[in-house]
């Protein structure tokens, strides 16, 4: 499924938008489709996911043991049957919060995206950063970074397309048309840093640069720094 429909459309209409054609709106929720799904197999959307399942599961909870108590206040139910319910919940929060397993892990394995942040990505307003060197963006392990989500006022995303093309989202501007804008040198570096950021293990690069093993050693915020490998016959 995710080859056919997801992963051959998606990388076709990145390469049409790549080579400077025009998309259509099929192509352009192609690549919609791509980013989200991408977004959820990346080692650090399931890191989230995993962080955000305690909360999750105990504000699902505490809603569930609320309605428990406003149904024994209005209906004759034995109080001991209602506290034989509140322990057996306990025991579920207590497993799916200590141990994640079962439909939770395949909650966090499952590579389908949230309709929503499909809906999001491809209805941005996109332009493509461009830039002729010395220094060329670079990409990562989680090549798709995001700030601050995708549907607040402020949200933006970087996608790297190549050494030289970037895919940039946000909601400054509406409108379907992609331009294609010239970024300075000063952008390319701030651009990669994020990019940088984002990684869990590796970065990839078409050329050596030195500052970027500098960052990847200051900023790494994993156990391990970010493996830099080269990749010179990157486009």
């Amino acid at each position: 499924m995710l080859g056919t429909d997801i992963e051959t459309p998606g990388s076709e209409a990145m390469e049409a938008l790549l080579a400077g054609n025009r998309i259509d709106l099929e192509q352009r929720c192609a690549i919609g489709a791509y980013l989200a799904t991408m977004q959820q197999r990346v080692p650090q959307s399931r890191r989230k996911s995993r962080e955000q399942i305690p909360n999750l599961v105990r504000g699902w909870m505490q809603e569930r043991r609320k309605e428990i108590a406003e149904l024994a206040a209005t209906e004759e139910i034995d109080p001991a049957r209602v506290a034989e319910v509140l322990a057996a919940m306990r025991r579920v929060e207590e497993e799916a919060v200590t141990r994640q397993t079962g439909p939770i892990e395949a909650f966090v394995r499952d590579p389908r995206p949230f309709p929503l942040v499909t809906h999001a990505i491809t209805c941005m307003w996109w332009r493509i950063f461009a830039t002729n060197g010395p220094q060329f963006f670079v990409t990562t392990d989680n090549p798709l970074v995001d700030a601050n989500g995708f549907g607040n006022t402020d949200s933006e995303f970087f996608f790297p397309l190549s050494p030289r093309r970037l895919l940039h989202g946000s909601w400054l501007m509406t409108g379907r048309q992609i331009p294609i804008c010239r970024i300075s040198q000063a952008g390319v570096r701030y651009i990669n840093r994020v990019l940088i950021l984002s990684a869990t293990t590796a970065v990839y690069a078409n050329m050596k640069c030195p500052w970027m093993t500098k960052f990847a050693n200051i900023t790494s915020h994993t156990p391990h720094v970010p493996y830099i490998e080269l990749q010179p016959n990157l486009r």
